[in-house]
């Protein structure tokens, strides 16, 4: 896993932290290896008092995501879809 803290966004002063890659091997799919490293992530960016994590993903990991209840938002990249996270 990769992730950012970008620090203050520009508009809002709220910290904003990108995910960059979240992989699991297929082999290791569907053993909770994915949901816990995703969890690193999202306690690692609320640790350091990020308000929005942000990430592009492989339409692949929508059921993945859809599992731990998140949607993208509306984006024109069919292809990589966008999440935004709120950490407040």
């Amino acid at each position: 896993r990769s992730a950012q803290n970008f620090g203050p966004h520009l508009r809002s002063g709220e910290s904003v932290a990108r995910l960059h890659d979240l992989w699991v091997e297929e082999h290791a799919r569907g053993h909770g290896v994915g949901r816990e490293l995703f969890g690193s992530v999202r306690a690692w960016a609320k640790g350091r008092g990020v308000h929005w994590l942000q990430w592009n993903a492989s339409t692949s990991a929508a059921a993945f995501y859809a599992a731990l209840g998140l949607t993208p938002t509306p984006s024109e990249d069919s292809v990589h879809p966008f999440y935004e996270l709120d950490l407040t």
